[in-house]
């Protein structure tokens, strides 16, 4: 019983720590052969050890000894032969094995998060302190043209300034200025995270004055990051919440199929489109989604690996002679998530993708949270890749559907209760 109750303690300190470093980005990576394209060291390819995931590792093991998880054999049986079966035919195994492991984590993290107590008040509270520490670094970083270095190279800053070569810049009317990076790899991801954060925190603060500061923190910080995707995401969000038609199932169903069906025919489109003169930006993105469409044409079942996207960018644009040699900083991941899943794992991937997100679906009741959460995920994952290769969207991702499993997983056993005690 004491030791029950003094691992209980522990997970609950481990998770306050995980949550407040999740803005985060402190990691060591390593650089084997296969990380270099064009010589080129390239961190989609590094295998990379993140302080928060030596957080969730530790987390999920004294969770798995305090609720004693055990997984049915029929489950562990198919799901081994899975990986076998998707490092087997990887262009890159070790990649593949690496960002298998990433995958079991993040679903470990998943299940162990819902029985957490008290979520919903730890995640909200977190959240505003993060949110209002990383718009303060991201206005000093536009104020200043340059990253401020010191001591915020331990949460995770690097180190880059106004000039330089492929940093994000944004105009407003004859002035460039340095889009804020905070302590993520990119501003879209920063602006994809603190989307989702706003809207954790706006349907699940306290009426405390740190919630609503840490809601305005975060406001700021998704317009400061100058993200096109982000803007028209939240727009549609707050619309949603205003226009209860536009949560209904039937619009969220028929607008799921309009952006599986967009993603799918992206590679065509971006073709005929790459012939017209377009902007470096927009021409660089349409290419990526030709290249995917290669590559899901040449490996439609299981794709060429998952996570080896950005490796096998050189060959396929060898092959594609319509389409202009990348420069260094295009080898990265097609910006449209139903792509890149395609891409790197085949229909039997997406399969596999689609059934557990259905069965998500099935245990959760649209709310206004949900609707939000939708259209600010479908709106950004069309655009972007970053909820599949960066490690702060894809965890403030996890938190939020642990969130909506965990008030369902509540009422469950409250209806069960219940029903023993008629």
């Amino acid at each position: 019983m004491r030791v029950t109750l003094s691992l209980k303690r522990l997970r609950s300190g481990i998770a306050v720590l995980l949550l407040f470093f999740l803005p985060t980005q402190l990691s060591y990576h390593f650089w084997p052969e296969y990380a270099l394209v064009y010589g080129i060291r390239v961190d989609y390819l590094s295998p990379t050890l993140y302080f928060t995931d030596i957080l969730a590792i530790l987390y999920v093991v004294v969770s798995i000894f305090i609720h004693k998880i055990k997984i049915k054999l029929h489950w562990l049986l198919l799901t081994l032969l899975l990986i076998l079966l998707f490092i087997a035919y990887s262009s890159l195994p070790w990649v593949t094995i690496l960002s298998l492991w990433r995958i079991i984590l993040i679903l470990g993290l998943l299940r162990c998060f819902i029985e957490e107590r008290n979520l919903e008040e730890k995640v909200a509270l977190s959240l505003s302190i993060g949110g209002v520490f990383t718009f303060f670094l991201a206005t000093a970083q536009v104020i200043r043209g340059a990253t401020i270095g010191g001591f915020l190279y331990w949460f995770g800053e690097r180190s880059f300034s106004i000039i330089t070569p492929g940093i994000a810049l944004a105009r407003f009317g004859e002035s460039i200025f340095l889009r804020p990076y905070a302590t993520f790899p990119h501003p879209n991801a920063l602006a994809g995270y603190t989307l989702i954060s706003f809207f954790i925190v706006l349907f699940y603060k306290r009426k405390v004055l740190l919630h609503y500061i840490g809601l305005c923190a975060l406001f700021a910080t998704i317009i400061l990051s100058w993200s096109q995707a982000a803007w028209i995401a939240l727009g549609v969000a707050i619309l949603c919440i205003l226009i209860p038609a536009l949560r209904s199932k039937r619009v969220l169903v028929g607008m799921f199929f309009i952006y599986l069906l967009a993603s799918v025919g992206l590679p065509l489109a971006a073709t005929k489109l790459l012939t017209t003169d377009f902007p470096s930006q927009i021409s660089e993105r349409l290419s990526l989604a030709v290249v995917a469409g290669h590559m899901i044409s040449d490996y439609p079942i299981v794709g060429v690996g998952i996570g080896s996207f950005v490796a096998q960018v050189p060959d396929t644009w060898v092959n594609s002679p319509l389409l202009p040699m990348p420069y260094v900083w295009n080898l990265q991941p097609v910006h449209n998530v139903v792509l890149l899943i395609l891409s790197e794992a085949g229909i039997l991937g997406f399969f596999l993708l689609t059934v557990l997100g259905l069965w998500v679906v099935s245990q959760i009741k649209v709310t206004k949270f949900v609707a939000t959460l939708f259209w600010s995920l479908v709106i950004t994952s069309f655009l972007d890749h970053y909820w599949l290769t960066l490690q702060q969207p894809k965890l403030i991702l996890v938190l939020s559907l642990s969130i909506l499993l965990q008030k369902r997983s509540v009422l469950k056993k409250r209806k069960l209760r219940y029903n023993a005690q008629r």
